[in-house]
């Protein structure tokens, strides 16, 4: 993977991240209890793991280009 699209994928995924938040609060202004935004909750998690992952492969092929 090149770091382009690393950071393409880690773009890709902090939008995805933030469309969870507004999922999160959507659900608290219907009124929707912990077991409904769990999931939601769980996804963002998850999502946040990938962010991270695509940003170091995206570090880590950074470097190898500057030590080129």
């Amino acid at each position: 993977m090149t770091t382009r699209k690393s950071m393409t994928l880690a773009s890709a995924t902090l939008q995805d991240i933030i469309s969870k938040g507004a999922a999160m609060n959507a659900s608290g202004l219907r009124g929707d209890g912990a077991e409904r935004q769990q999931p939601i909750r769980e996804e963002a998690h998850a999502l946040l793991d990938a962010y991270l992952d695509h940003m170091a492969d995206a570090g880590t092929h950074a470097r190898a280009i500057i030590s080129d």
